[in-house]
């Protein structure tokens, strides 16, 4: 889910407090022409951390700080190091001065070289197409009686489980553990698990832009066939 930017920057403005958005996964939509809406209010941060690993095509891992105020970059970082630090005034281009790690790789390079290589329209490209896919599957999930959706995806997240009126909720979450169970050790699909208000669902993010909608039949295929609970273990006597 993307938050309510604006009304979460009217309470920090008027409690006077930071306002830092943890824009990890979904910061990325930024770029995407149809997506970017769900970021109105982002402007009014303090700060903003996007995780160029996570939607933006990049290597891990890569994680971009951005201050509103470029002076708040230095000040939030600061280090006292007289062996390595003669000047006070900020350097734009001394990392070690905006960092935890002090030496470090300067890994925005490589998201720079791709920028100027291909240009923000590969990033729209990409970003659509994944969040496409989220409501392409959460669609296919709200067809079929034999699951549920947690929620109406905004992004490429979709969280399901598998529902059988005849089962308890704890049976349910047993069943759906067991499910993602069988399914990593199949080794085809790739899926985690989440608990939300004490139900735990299956947790599926689309990161291959390249994802058919025969891959999202197999799968909900694959969740039906392992839908059966293992037998409890009985004793003779």
């Amino acid at each position: 889910m993307h938050d309510d930017l604006n009304a979460i920057a009217e309470f920090a403005q008027q409690q006077n407090i930071w306002f830092h958005i943890d824009g990890a996964h979904g910061g990325g939509a930024i770029y995407s022409k149809k997506y970017k809406h769900l970021l109105n209010g982002i402007e009014k941060a303090d700060s903003v951390v996007i995780d160029g690993h996570k939607m933006l095509m990049m290597p891990t891992l890569m994680t971009f700080v951005l201050f509103k105020k470029k002076s708040d970059s230095f000040a939030n970082f600061t280090h006292k190091a007289d062996y390595l630090f003669q000047q006070a005034e900020e350097e734009w281009y001394n990392m070690a001065k905006r960092t935890f790690e002090c030496t470090k790789e300067m890994m925005s390079i490589k998201f720079y070289v791709l920028l100027k290589t291909y240009g923000p329209e590969v990033f729209n490209q990409f970003v659509t197409q994944l969040y496409n896919l989220g409501t392409e599957f959460a669609n296919k999930v709200k067809q079929n009686p034999q699951f549920e959706l947690a929620l109406t995806p905004h992004s490429n997240i979709v969280c399901f489980r598998y529902v059988d009126a005849q089962l308890s909720e704890e049976e349910l979450n047993q069943l759906n553990g067991e499910i993602r169970s069988k399914i990593l050790k199949q080794g085809d699909f790739y899926i985690v698990q989440t608990t939300l208000s004490g139900k735990t669902y299956l947790r599926l993010t689309f990161m291959n832009p390249q994802t058919t909608p025969e891959v999202m039949d197999e799968l909900l295929k694959e969740v039906e066939r392992h839908s059966t609970l293992p037998n409890p273990s009985t004793s003779s006597g």
